[in-house]
């Protein structure tokens, strides 16, 4: 899937991502391999600037998801990827899904990587937050792929 989001294109990044979103979601597998390919996780944080706002949203969801690999978040501290997920965030313009997505991706980001919130003290821990698959059903639910 990386290489299809590498190669670009409109119609092979929406259905790479959303993929990515369904493995990484479930399988800790896929974010050990995502961040094995994409060390700094290039890719999806330049699928962040899309305009299409499905691909944007189950971006979001990756990164979130990949936040729960050791040492991923340390990778994104010198990017502006805290600005880039608060004005997701709290842009009226995106779609919910959009907004909580990019929310739960910060909130792990920050509890993982205290320092991108410049917060040393915060105990790393809570997982189990919701994901919300943008433009789909959540697994489970593969016909409206």
């Amino acid at each position: 899937m990386i290489k299809f989001l590498k190669a670009g294109g409109q119609t092979a990044s929406r259905y790479a991502v959303k993929i990515l979103a369904i493995c990484t979601n479930s399988y800790h597998e896929a974010r050990e391999e995502v961040i094995r390919l994409d060390k700094k996780l290039s890719i999806l944080m330049k699928l962040l600037d899309s305009e299409d706002e499905i691909v944007v949203g189950n971006a979001a969801l990756c990164l979130g998801n990949c936040m729960e690999v050791p040492l991923a978040a340390s990778s994104l501290l010198n990017t502006d990827i805290v600005q880039v997920l608060l004005k997701l965030a709290g842009s009226d313009a995106q779609k919910t899904d959009v907004q909580l997505n990019a929310g739960i991706a910060l909130g792990k980001l920050c509890t993982a990587e205290p320092r991108c919130a410049g917060l040393d003290s915060v105990p790393l821990g809570t997982r189990g937050e919701p994901s919300y698959f943008s433009g789909g059903s959540p697994p489970g639910a593969l016909g409206s792929y």
